[in-house]
């Protein structure tokens, strides 16, 4: 479980017994029995969920420099996981498109490249790189002369047809 030494520490589980822990509370949580408290102050989801900035608006381009500035690319957290890089890539395009600024576009470019170099590997890869695709997809519109992704681009059609029936769903 390399790189997840962040999660075991958010847990407060040693990491050599991450996997084991995490198999027997999803398995208690399926027996319907007590498991970890989801949406508490221990669940890392909750860290994750506010790096997306999804509440960020337009008019918030301070903020989210200033996200930007105490999050450097590759350190704590936010950097664990490209989709969640990806998710929080699409919030500061939102915020670019409104209130162009050469910084944010550094930043932007910056998760950008983070998740095309760090895709999510093996049996985590399914919804992790639809998010990932995603967010590639929305930097190569914000920067039409990047071609460092189209290679990773071009496999989204196949991974969407992975995930999802022919009716729709997934």
């Amino acid at each position: 479980m390399r790189g997840s030494w962040w999660l075991a520490r958010a847990l407060r589980v040693p990491p050599r017994e991450l996997p084991a822990r995490a198999i027997a509370m999803l398995g208690r949580r399926l027996r319907g029995e007590s498991g970890p408290d989801l949406g508490g102050p221990d669940d890392p989801r909750t860290t994750w969920e506010a790096g997306r900035l999804l509440g960020l608006g337009p008019d918030d381009l301070e903020e989210a420099l200033a996200f930007c500035r105490t999050h450097p690319v590759g350190r704590g957290t936010h950097w664990a996981c490209a989709a969640e890089v990806a998710h929080r890539l699409v919030s500061l395009d939102r915020i670019r498109r409104a209130r162009p600024s050469a910084a944010l576009e550094h930043h932007l470019l910056e998760h950008a490249r983070f998740v095309a170099a760090h895709p999510t590997p093996r049996s985590s890869a399914y919804n992790h790189r639809v998010a990932e695709l995603g967010g590639l997809a929305v930097a190569r519109a914000a920067f039409p002369g990047e071609r460092g992704w189209d290679r990773q681009l071009a496999t989204l059609p196949e991974v969407l047809r992975r995930q999802l029936r022919p009716d729709g769903l997934g």
